[in-house]
C-alpha cells in the first residue's frame, strides 16, 4: 500500500511540473517568436483607398535593425513602384517608411518586406496588399454576432481545469491509511 502511495505522489508531482512548464512556455512564448513580425501599416493591409499613397508606413513588433530592410512595393503587373530605400522613423524604432509612386491605372499593390530584429538579430519577412478604388461601394450594415473566445482563454481554462482534475485524482488515489 505504501508503494502506491509513493507512486501517486510521484505522479501527482510530475503532473503539477507539466501544468507549470506549460503554463511557463504559454506566458513566454509570444517574446520568444515575436521577432520583427509584421503588426500594422499605413495604409492597412487589405485597405481600400480612392487613390494611390505617396508612401507606406510598416510597424513592426521589434525595433529594426538597417541592415538587412527592405521594403518594396509593385503594381497588379509586378513594376516595383516604391522609390529608394526605406528609413527608420527617429521616433519609433520599429517603424519604417519607403517613398512610392502609384500609377494611376493599377487598382491593387503588395508590398513585400524583409527585416532584421535589432533585439536578437531574427529575420523575417513577409507580404500585403491594399487596393484602390475610386468609387468605393458603400459600406454595410455589420452584423452582430459573436467573435469567439480568445484562444488563450481557452488554453488558461483547460491548464486550470487539467491542474484541478490532477489534484483531485491525486487526492482520490492518496488516501491515507488507517494504522
Amino acid at each position: 500500500m505504501r508503494q502506491q502511495t509513493r507512486r501517486a505522489r510521484r505522479i501527482g508531482i510530475i503532473f503539477a511540473a507539466t501544468i507549470g512548464m506549460l503554463i511557463l512556455s504559454a506566458i513566454f512564448s509570444s517574446t520568444a517568436l515575436a521577432h520583427a513580425a509584421y503588426k500594422s501599416s499605413i495604409p492597412a493591409a487589405d485597405a481600400i483607398l480612392k487613390a494611390p499613397p505617396t508612401q507606406v508606413s510598416i510597424t513592426f513588433a521589434e525595433p529594426l535593425n538597417p541592415v538587412g530592410l527592405v521594403i518594396t512595393v509593385v503594381d497588379q503587373s509586378n513594376q516595383v513602384v516604391s522609390v529608394g530605400t526605406p528609413t527608420i522613423s527617429t521616433t519609433d524604432a520599429a517603424t519604417a517608411t519607403i517613398q512610392m509612386q502609384g500609377v494611376a491605372n493599377s487598382d491593387i499593390y503588395r508590398v513585400d518586406w524583409h527585416t532584421t530584429s535589432a533585439v536578437d538579430g531574427d529575420q523575417d519577412v513577409g507580404a500585403f496588399v491594399f487596393h484602390i478604388n475610386p468609387n468605393p461601394p458603400a459600406p454595410t450594415p455589420a452584423t452582430s454576432g459573436s467573435a469567439g473566445l480568445n484562444p488563450w482563454i481557452l488554453g488558461v481554462i483547460g491548464l486550470v481545469i487539467g491542474g484541478l482534475g490532477g489534484f483531485f485524482l491525486q487526492r482520490i488515489l492518496v488516501r491515507p491509511t488507517a494504522a
